[in-house]
């Protein structure tokens, strides 16, 4: 299997490391994703980096999402902070730009877009003006920048610095093969009907 390095793609890399477009949404192609991303140029009133608008397009608007462990390293307390998913564009999926960012403007600082989050709800932020990453702890306080930990010094440097504890060629499974999982019965509203 050719690396990310080797194929000359560096969005290779998420692949690599099991992520892929969450399957509920259609890509964003030609004129449609360049009229999505000028929107969301416009909504912030910022330029998109170049790094992160190339990834836009890699993953046709949709973002990715990775089904196993993969983490970036962090300054301390952290040491290394989990990625759940890289967000895409759709403004009407809870997993968009837009739609994370306005509905955590009151609590991050303006230039700051949400772009990703961890398994715990907290969020990993790009700095337009210098496509720099932070990552927002969002139970240390309500001070703006004092939750926020820089990550990398831009998003392609994110995606060079993650690790998964998934193994070349391994396949992402529900369930591990041979392991019997009892059916789950699903609860009613609690409701009795009348």
């Amino acid at each position: 299997m050719a690396t990310a390095r080797q194929s000359g793609n560096p969005w290779q890399k998420l692949e690599d490391l099991g992520g892929s477009p969450p399957a509920r949404l259609e890509p964003i192609i030609g004129d449609a994703l360049a009229s999505q991303l000028k929107a969301l140029e416009a909504l912030f009133g910022k330029k998109l980096p170049g790094d992160y608008s190339d990834f836009l397009a890699w993953s046709r608007g949709r973002g990715v999402c990775f089904g196993w462990n993969t983490q970036v390293p962090a300054p301390e307390p952290y040491g290394s902070v989990g990625v759940n998913c890289l967000f895409g564009l759709n403004p009407d999926d809870s997993t968009s730009v837009q739609r994370q960012t306005r509905s955590f403007q009151q609590r991050i600082p303006q230039h700051l877009w949400i772009i990703g989050d961890d398994a715990g709800g907290n969020k990993i932020c790009l700095r337009a003006e210098d496509n720099s990453v932070y990552f927002w702890d969002h139970e240390v306080s309500n001070d703006r920048m004092a939750t926020m930990k820089k990550l990398t010094v831009s998003f392609k440097a994110l995606v060079e610095a993650m690790r998964s504890d998934r193994q070349p060629g391994e396949q992402r499974t529900a369930v591990p093969a041979g392991l019997k999982v009892p059916a789950i019965k699903r609860m009613g509203s609690g409701r009795k009907k009348g």
